[in-house]
């Protein structure tokens, strides 16, 4: 062993594993022994994906990352296939996240625009790149017998719920910048093709574009909160309100649109409608929101929710007060 140099002892254990991997490939009736070599080598793999996603050196971790799922698919461990793709969704979203946080600055200057562009571009790119990985994990899942022990429903949670929180976010993004996404998906609608597993190796000889805008992709983590009943309550509650805001932002495009127009032309009675449509379901969705966070549970929630309410209607009190044309009905707090 080399005292101070953790990759260097991981190589010449690795190459250990794989020269013991390579005998025992000899003897047919040492399958069990063959099995934990290969487990061991994917430990080792996983370690030296750990340490450099530690030390931000993201392309080398997705190699020994994909080292590691290799070798845990040889023995069918599906627990690590699990955890290794959620770690390299982690790895992805962070990337988002970071990207997500430039965004803002970027947008003040114009002097800017071509970075906060490409800004705005990667990080959705990321998202999606972070999708695919959580979405292979939740297809490793579909692969696992319902009564194996070796995956608990705490991983399970986890998987779903990581994806869920990534869309979320990917839609907060989408609805701020008041834009849309393309992402690929595989032979069934809906899912995320990861480029490490067979399955969606398979899935990519079927390739679709399509465009993702905020409101899908709110609704697919809310679907998601909502399939984990009780134990993402919380989450669900927020994303109605995420939901309730897009909407909002919606109306009030549409409202402003509207004033631009001649109050007799056609194209205002489409935006009328179109505001009715989106202060309805604005409405519809902060309230399913209140229907968790209460004065009591959760006051700051609950007062946002109210004063975002308030605004809304004030907004569209102004705007029916200058288009004697426009009608809508709205609850009382």
């Amino acid at each position: 062993p080399v005292v101070g140099d953790v990759e260097s002892n991981l190589l010449s254990a690795l190459k250990c594993y794989e020269e013991a991997r390579q005998a025992l490939l000899k003897f047919p009736t040492s399958l069990s022994e063959l099995q934990s070599v290969v487990k061991k080598k994917g430990w080792v793999c996983n370690e030296f994906g750990r340490i450099r996603l530690e030390n931000k050196e993201l392309s080398k971790a997705e190699l020994a990352f994909t080292d590691a799922i290799d070798a845990f698919r040889e023995v069918s461990d599906h627990t690590n296939i699990i955890l290794i793709n959620c770690n390299l969704g982690h790895g992805r979203r962070a990337l988002a996240e970071e990207m997500v946080s430039k965004i803002e600055n970027l947008k003040l200057h114009n002097i800017f625009h071509n970075a906060y562009n490409h800004a705005l571009e990667t990080a959705k790119l990321k998202y999606i790149e972070s999708l695919r990985y959580y979405g292979a994990a939740r297809l490793e899942l579909n692969a696992i017998n319902e009564h194996d022990d070796s995956v608990t429903s705490s991983l399970k949670n986890e998987a779903h719920t990581q994806f869920a929180h990534t869309f979320l976010r990917f839609g907060m993004l989408l609805a701020r910048e008041n834009t849309t996404a393309i992402y690929e998906t595989g032979s069934l609608e809906g899912t995320w093709v990861s480029h490490t597993t067979p399955h969606d190796r398979k899935a990519r000889k079927d390739l679709r574009k399509h465009e993702i805008s905020a409101n899908e992709a709110i609704r697919e983590a809310l679907s998601v909160y909502e399939s984990l009943g009780e134990l993402r309550k919380q989450e669900a509650a927020y994303a109605y309100f995420q939901l309730a805001c897009y909407q909002r932002d919606c109306c009030l495009r549409f409202m402003n649109s509207g004033n631009k127009k001649s109050i007799l032309s056609k194209g205002e009675n489409s935006a009328v409608q179109r505001v009715k449509q989106y202060a309805s379901l604005a409405e519809r969705n902060w309230q399913k929101a209140l229907d968790f966070y209460g004065p009591k549970t959760h006051p700051n929630m609950y007062l946002t929710i109210l004063m975002e309410r308030s605004a809304l209607s004030l907004s569209l009190s102004s705007h029916l007060h200058s288009n004697v044309v426009f009608s809508c009905t709205f609850t009382v707090i």
